[in-house]
């Protein structure tokens, strides 16, 4: 009898008080559960990160270790080493858009130091759905370049990524696929939104509130986005149409710097009129809230994404190109360019989109459906994979 499978999970973080990184892990493990499930195969699970009940909760049946890693404690890299080494399979998904030296060279060693490690081994590395760069710094785009070109599989979520792989001389073989926290489940009970009101979530960003604070525009921001905020709330609070809902979905700490829930809170000491949801560290609860919403303006990548999947009108605000990536290779024209767009333009965009927001209802079913195609596309390879590892 084949023993059972060993499958190793980096870059899935179940536990994040980023519910767009919880998102991401909870999505594809439950995925995951359902074809092994399929396909009635054993399996012990290896995962990267802090302990999580959720796995068990989810799958008791399949023993789950997780393993805590430190990019600076040795002993803790020996340990996660060990332990994806002796995997068949180990999935990457470096939390969606970390793959990348935006963020710092820190963040950036923490997981390729893993990943070339795998990739020394006969353990197949597959790099699930993400956004890769851009790589800025010459040892970054070198040590990028080498684990992708040796990974198993290489998927993309944005047709942008995949030709900026293409770009870096990326040989092998890369599919375009979505992002697999489309598929987050959430339940629809009608218990928050108003039903005689237009009810609008706004999910405000603690790391572009801060940043903007600050006066450092780390991220290279056209807009004002203390003063978007601040101006789109505003004015929609004055009609009396719509109920305000101040939506935090990275950082649930009042005193955490950069968290959504601190710059939610101080927006509704400016506009008291807003419904401020509380923290909560669970992304299935918070995409319900989101679900209830007849509008959706989000800078969260993941938030967007909850609301957009439950066919919200959803509004964007993009501080990178991973939204544009992600949300064009969907064929949705509703965004904010962060970017490029002057504060004043932008907030009037924003109203427009809210006027005339029922005038894309059959584009977000179209996009929508286009999802979950590719999504289907992905499992099935996945799939047929695992499959063939059983019967091999």
């Amino acid at each position: 009898m084949k023993k059972a499978i060993c499958i190793g999970l980096i870059g899935l973080n179940f536990s994040s008080d980023n519910l767009g990184c919880a998102a991401l892990a909870m999505s594809f493990y439950v995925e995951l559960i359902k074809i092994l499930r399929e396909l009635d195969m054993k399996a012990n699970i290896y995962v990267i990160g802090s302990k999580s009940d959720f796995c068990t909760n989810q799958a008791p049946e399949y023993p789950v270790t997780f393993q805590e890693y430190h990019l600076l404690d040795i002993r803790t890299l020996y340990r996660s080493f060990l332990g994806l080494k002796n995997c068949d399979i180990v999935f990457d998904f470096t939390e969606g858009d970390s793959f990348s030296d935006i963020y710092g060279r820190a963040v950036f060693y923490k997981s390729a130091i893993l990943k070339a490690l795998i990739e020394k081994t006969s353990t197949r590395l597959i790099l699930g759905p993400q956004t890769y760069g851009p790589f800025e710094k010459k040892d970054c785009l070198k040590i990028s370049s080498y684990i992708i070109n040796h990974a198993f599989r290489i998927y993309s979520r944005d047709e942008r990524s995949r030709t900026y792989l293409h770009e870096m001389g990326i040989t092998k073989d890369i599919q375009t696929v979505t992002d697999v926290a489309f598929r987050l489940p959430c339940t629809r009970v009608a218990h928050l939104a108003e039903a005689k009101k237009i009810n609008i979530g706004i999910n405000i960003s603690g790391l572009l509130w801060e940043d903007q604070q600050s006066g450092k525009n780390r991220l290279g921001l056209v807009t004002d986005y203390v003063a978007y905020s601040c101006q789109v709330v505003n004015a929609l609070i004055r009609d009396p149409r719509y109920k305000i809902y101040l939506i935090p979905h990275a950082g649930m700490d009042l005193k955490e710097k950069g968290s959504d829930y601190a710059a939610c809170y101080e927006m509704k000491q400016k506009y008291d009129q807003c419904v401020l949801l509380p923290g909560i560290c669970d992304p299935i609860a918070v995409k319900s809230s989101l679900a209830q919403m007849d509008i959706v303006i989000a800078a969260r990548m993941h938030a967007s994404i909850g609301a957009f999947s439950c066919g919200v009108f959803t509004i964007p605000f993009a501080y990178s190109r991973k939204f544009q990536g992600y949300y064009s290779a969907l064929n949705y024209p509703v965004m904010i360019d962060g970017k490029s767009e002057p504060t004043d333009i932008a907030v009037e965009k924003t109203l427009s989109y809210i006027r005339q927001y029922q005038n894309y209802i059959a584009q977000i079913q179209e996009s929508h459906r286009l999802a979950q195609n590719k999504l289907h596309v992905f499992y099935e390879q996945i799939f047929s994979l695992l499959k063939s590892w059983k019967e091999c």
